[in-house]
């Protein structure tokens, strides 16, 4: 059966408004406020309208070019992003593609420029890393130009996504933390920070719901969120300080990422606490350090290359040719134990 074509005029009757306003916000017009197109824009999308492809200087041929978005305090992350922008290289490369990346200001204003090689039609498609304003990704997908999103917040979009499981990776962390026998779990991260992790701490609560009621024995959660506090690492020290010094403090801390879980390796090294004897650790992401630590840190692999990979192949497809029907692609993560999770005799 076929699909029906999306119009303007749907896209108004959607709104409630005129076809004029809608055709004037997608083509980005000035006069136009930025909410409107954000708004006219986000339904377009929603609704399965197929925007106009951007021509290329040379009439119609390929550029033979991909830009990848990063947000730009990101960019010196290579223990995650690096893996997956090498991975995302390294299949593009294979399949006769360049990659043009650019570093996007996440705190400009409302309404900041594309990069140039995405206004002047210098490539042939994009794929967005993290957590890319979605005013941005909103103009990007409005240009015309074939996109994939990875780990991105923007799930309501119907545009391509890959993903990591990362409600079944906090799943299985408190499942694993409970069959060592901890009975006092804790969350440290701050849930406003993504989508990403407040996934992983639904599915961190989900599990000790599920044991309470299977079992009906007891087990605390206690949760430490907060703010970005330094170096872009989504938690205040503040938090951390809160959790230490509790009178009761939790005995397994699931943290949100690594990152998180390294400060707080080393707030409990300056307060004496060992790990894992004084308190086990748990980060997400498995990054190259978690085997340097000095106590290697027991993480969740969410299979970074494999993301890139996936997210790459995609864009090919969708360049070769565009069904309009999007498809998003969650990973199975797994946990990698080292030496950071006590066994509770």
């Amino acid at each position: 059966m076929k699909l029906k074509k999306v119009t303007m005029e749907d896209i108004a009757a959607e709104l409630g408004i005129s076809k004029s306003l809608v055709s004037k916000a997608l083509s980005g017009s000035h006069g136009i406020s930025e909410d409107t197109k954000d708004k006219v824009r986000a339904t377009a999308i929603r609704m399965g309208y197929r925007f106009k492809k951007g021509v290329p200087q040379e009439a119609t041929d390929k550029t033979g070019n991909v830009a990848v978005l990063l947000p730009r305090e990101d960019v010196g992350d290579f223990d995650y992003w690096g893996v997956i922008l090498k991975s995302i290289e390294v299949e593009m490369s294979r399949n006769g593609y360049s990659v043009m990346f650019s570093g996007i200001d996440t705190q400009a204003e409302k309404g900041a420029s594309l990069p140039l090689s995405i206004t002047e039609h210098k490539v042939d498609g994009v794929i967005i890393l993290g957590r890319i304003p979605r005013p941005i990704i909103l103009s990007v997908i409005a240009a015309g130009l074939p996109i994939v999103l990875i780990d991105s917040d923007y799930h309501d979009l119907n545009v391509d996504l890959v993903y990591a499981d990362n409600y079944g990776g906090g799943f299985e962390a408190a499942r694993h933390m409970i069959t060592h026998g901890h009975r006092s779990l804790g969350f440290v991260g701050n849930l406003g920070y993504s989508w990403t992790f407040r996934e992983r701490y639904r599915g961190f609560a989900a599990a000790v719901d599920q044991y309470r009621s299977e079992t009906g024995e007891e087990i605390k959660l206690s949760v430490f969120s907060g703010d970005v506090d330094f170096n872009n690492i989504p938690i205040a020290y503040e938090e951390i300080n809160n959790c230490l010094d509790a009178e009761e403090r939790p005995d397994a801390l699931f943290c949100a990422n690594d990152p998180v879980a390294f400060v707080v390796l080393q707030a409990m090294d300056k307060l004496g606490i060992t790990c894992p004897d004084g308190m086990s650790i748990m980060g997400f992401d498995n990054v190259s350090k978690c085997e340097m630590s000095v106590t290697p840190l027991t993480s969740i692999e969410p299979h970074k290359s494999l993301m890139g990979e996936r997210a790459s192949q995609m864009l090919l497809r969708r360049m070769e040719y565009d069904n309009g029907v999007s498809e998003k692609q969650q990973l199975v993560v797994k946990i990698v134990e080292r030496k950071t999770i006590k066994k509770v005799e």
